[in-house]
């Protein structure tokens, strides 16, 4: 990066020198535009003489003194800069003079040559420089403190924190011992007493404006559910695998009676089943009035099938 530097300033210098040698005026072409620029706004002054060279500048309410004897003007342009300002320029061309000649001798053409001449000079490559003697110049060593290394930089006052993450800043600690603000768990002043009993956490969720029969029953239920021992709940788990069963067998029992016509009985239940010739509903039997009922229908049904 310094090479780089070195050779931007290296050819600024000369193109600065050369510009001034093909400068034809006695000052830099930029401090004769800021001189013509000043021009248009001095015609419109009203110029008064005073005795001792000097000379009253007026525009509208706004009256002006200078002096091009000593080279000034009452509203410090012309002593600040060097270069006459807008009121002197009325009187220049008044009095007829020249206003290169009330410019200070700093912007003329010689002393700008005189401080671009001294340039800075070429130099080789890195390959063409000199090997000296004496030890080698090597960067400092790095070395890794303790601890776990920051990945991220460290940010200053004045910057804007991110928006997706929550500042802890302002938060009380909470001590999940004793159950107290001002502390945590590490400086709990009463970590050697048993500890304190946590709050019971509130149902999740919206609360409700108004309160319902459904949440009244379900809070009851919530209520007997934990008043409930665990036998309870063994029993009712296995009283729903039974009527699982129950509705599986139901289920194939009566794919079984949709094949045929007549009485079934079912071996895994004992339940008995009827469906009648013609008949495309099944009928499920109780007791033995019943069963013999539906055995002397199916006897006539069969005998009237043998006479056709």
């Amino acid at each position: 990066m310094l090479e780089e530097i070195r050779s931007y300033l290296m050819e600024r210098i000369y193109n600065k020198y050369e510009s001034g040698l093909q400068c034809e005026d006695a000052i830099y072409l930029r401090i004769r535009r800021k001189i013509e620029a000043a021009k248009l706004g001095a015609k419109f002054y009203i110029v008064k003489l005073a005795v001792g060279n000097k000379f009253q500048v007026s525009h509208g309410e706004n009256v002006f003194i200078v002096s091009l004897v000593n080279k000034c003007c009452s509203c410090r342009e012309w002593d600040l800069s060097g270069i006459p300002c807008s009121h002197a320029l009325t009187n220049i061309h008044f009095m007829k003079h020249n206003p290169v000649d009330y410019v200070d001798p700093y912007y003329s053409k010689i002393q700008y040559l005189v401080i671009y001449q001294n340039a800075l000079e070429p130099l080789n490559g890195l390959e063409m420089w000199p090997e000296v003697d004496g030890l080698a110049i090597l960067p400092p060593q790095h070395k890794n403190m303790p601890g776990r290394q920051k990945r991220n930089r460290k940010k200053d006052a004045s910057e804007d924190p991110k928006n997706d993450k929550m500042s802890r800043k302002g938060m009380e600690m909470h001590c999940q011992h004793c159950m107290q603000l001002g502390h945590n768990k590490r400086a709990c002043p009463v970590l050697d007493q048993p500890p304190a009993e946590k709050p019971a956490k509130g149902y999740k969720g919206r609360p409700r404006k108004y309160p319902t029969s459904s949440s009244k029953t379900r809070k009851k239920k919530v209520e007997n559910q934990d008043a409930e021992p665990i036998e309870t709940s063994i029993q009712q788990i296995e009283t729903t695998l039974n009527q699982q069963d129950t509705r599986k067998q139901n289920a194939a029992n009566l794919r079984m009676v949709r094949k045929g016509f007549g009485v079934f009985v079912s071996k895994a239940n004992g339940i008995i089943y009827g469906r009648m010739i013609g008949q495309t509903s099944i009928n499920i039997l109780h007791g033995q009035s019943s069963i013999a009922a539906t055995a002397r229908e199916s006897v006539i049904m069969q005998q009237n099938l043998s006479l056709l």
